[in-house]
């Protein structure tokens, strides 16, 4: 019994490695139009890990395990966060001159609503508290976005305008039912 007992365990921990390892392996690098990586990662303490930091990727990488595991209702709730909290870091990373990094996030913020948005219309959910948070969430960041966007360049502006859009006509639609 103690055998099979070890051998589930190592099994399990294995598989939680393989994820890990995947996630890390799938993080995406924001490169420049050269190709070469456009931030470098640095390590700092008693601040907020932001996506220029080392230990980032496994952030990202727990958020996404995180998502993975959670029910459709939780899913949506860790969605509405992690919107909030990428929006947080884009104007983190805009005020350290960082336009590059602060973009990638912004776009993350506007994909995590975004998404939640459409998980509550695919699961037919009935919960009214949640569609008025979310209701709430796609107001702020479709504000907050054009707030950021006027920071960035012409050529970094058309992927989160056309977010804004997207998250415009999914608001446009919970306010009408």
């Amino acid at each position: 019994m103690k055998k099979a007992r070890l051998f589930l365990t190592a099994v399990a921990l294995l598989f939680g490695l393989l994820i890990v390892f995947v996630s890390l392996v799938s993080t995406n690098q924001v490169v420049s139009f050269e190709g070469s990586q456009a931030s470098n990662l640095k390590l700092y303490f008693g601040e907020t890990i932001l996506p220029d930091h080392v230990v980032y990727p496994f952030v990202a990488a727990a958020d996404r395990v995180l998502l993975w595991a959670s029910p459709p209702q939780e899913k949506i709730k860790l969605q509405l966060a992690y919107s909030r909290i990428r929006m947080e870091y884009a104007q983190a990373l805009l005020l350290k001159d960082d336009s590059i990094l602060a973009n990638h996030a912004l776009t993350k913020s506007q994909k995590y609503v975004s998404l939640s948005a459409l998980g509550y219309l695919d699961y037919n959910l009935e919960d009214n508290e949640l569609k008025q948070e979310i209701i709430k969430q796609l107001e702020t960041n479709i504000a907050q976005s054009q707030e950021i966007i006027k920071q960035f360049s012409v050529c970094q502006r058309p992927l989160a305008e056309e977010l804004n859009k997207n998250n415009q006509a999914l608001l446009n639609q919970f306010l009408s039912n």
